[in-house]
């Protein structure tokens, strides 16, 4: 449940080209050779287009079984683009408390490839290797209603974000970096992609063909995690990667205790 205003008006409505789309074009008309990316209300994925919602949770049997207020925004790449769109869901305190545990989750379409085709493919994939060291989003069918109307089939999944680290392997909000796209630090400081860049920067340094070479890397991330990525992503095809679609993870502070072998500050991916 949402106010129409939140998703539809020109000037506030996330799920609309609206007023930025308008501005956008604007440049476009006059833009005297220089460039700009394409924008419109739902292109943007900080705070300034996130919106409370009330979510209505029913099981299988349409019993219900809880409700919450939320924060949402408009998530994804290309899809956001597409008439079916998806949602990422943030808990602040001013929303309440997250009784039903979607911090941790997303409504997904299925991305810019298989949303018109298939609708699962994405999960069924991330299911062939959800025992391996690789991080999967688990997650299952669902109809979505707003304010009533069907909106189409979704997909509950988990979420790549702060809530999902701390539940799955215990680390701290505030110790947790979470790089995509190899530029965009999407948990953590701005300063924490230098850590991601030494990393990189080894790399093409050094020949990883020498020893000590290979075992300081695998000081510095987890070399298993990184070679079943890439096995998984070659098998199932993937053409929206490795440019795009790349997320890694680890401690900014190591736990020098040993307690969490998650906590070593390697990255994972």
């Amino acid at each position: 449940e949402a106010e129409p205003e939140d998703f539809f008006s020109h000037d506030r409505g996330i799920y609309v080209l609206g007023d930025d789309y308008e501005e956008y074009r604007e440049w476009e008309t006059y833009r005297m050779g220089r460039s700009r990316s394409f924008a419109a209300n739902f292109t943007h994925p900080d705070k300034t287009k996130e919106r409370r919602v009330k979510i209505t949770l029913f099981d299988e049997d349409k019993n219900p079984m809880g409700e919450e207020r939320i924060g949402v925004r408009i998530r994804g790449g290309a899809s956001r683009k597409l008439r079916q769109k998806g949602f990422n869901f943030y808990v602040r305190e001013e929303y309440g408390e997250d009784v039903l545990g979607l911090g941790a989750k997303m409504l997904r379409t299925s991305g810019s490839i298989d949303t018109n085709v298939t609708m699962l493919r994405d999960v069924f994939n991330q299911s062939l290797v959800s025992g391996e060291s690789l991080d999967t989003q688990p997650g299952e069918p669902c109809m979505v209603f707003l304010n009533g109307e069907f909106w189409g089939l979704y997909n509950l999944q988990a979420r790549y974000g702060e809530e999902y680290y701390q539940e799955k392997y215990g680390i701290e909000k505030d110790n947790l970096i979470v790089v995509k796209r190899e530029t965009h630090v999407s948990a953590g400081e701005e300063e924490d992609l230098l850590l991601y860049q030494d990393l990189l920067n080894y790399a093409w340094t050094n020949d990883l063909s020498q020893p000590e070479c290979y075992e300081a890397i695998g000081e510095m991330m987890d070399i298993r995690s990184f070679i079943e990525q890439y096995c998984f992503e070659i098998y199932i095809g993937n053409s929206d990667w490795p440019l795009n679609n790349v997320c890694c993870w680890r401690v900014r502070e190591a736990d020098e205790s040993g307690d969490n072998p998650y906590a070593d500050g390697r990255w994972r991916f």
